[in-house]
């Protein structure tokens, strides 16, 4: 569970980089909104209900 929670904090940290740089476009947001929403709204809440189970993906 920290592991795709870090992940998710390391994506937004490097796309607000890229905008900061002014280099990030819209789909850098969306891909990386759409892949930290996935990752919390299905698997973050299945394994803190259940901490012994592992991630299948």
């Amino acid at each position: 569970m920290r592991s795709a929670i870090c992940a998710g904090l390391l994506v937004a940290l490097h796309v607000g980089r890229l905008k900061d740089e002014g280099r990030a476009h819209s789909a850098h947001v969306s891909l990386g909104k759409l892949n930290n929403v996935r990752e919390s709204a299905r698997d973050l809440p299945r394994s803190a209900h259940d901490p012994g189970r592992e991630r299948t993906q």
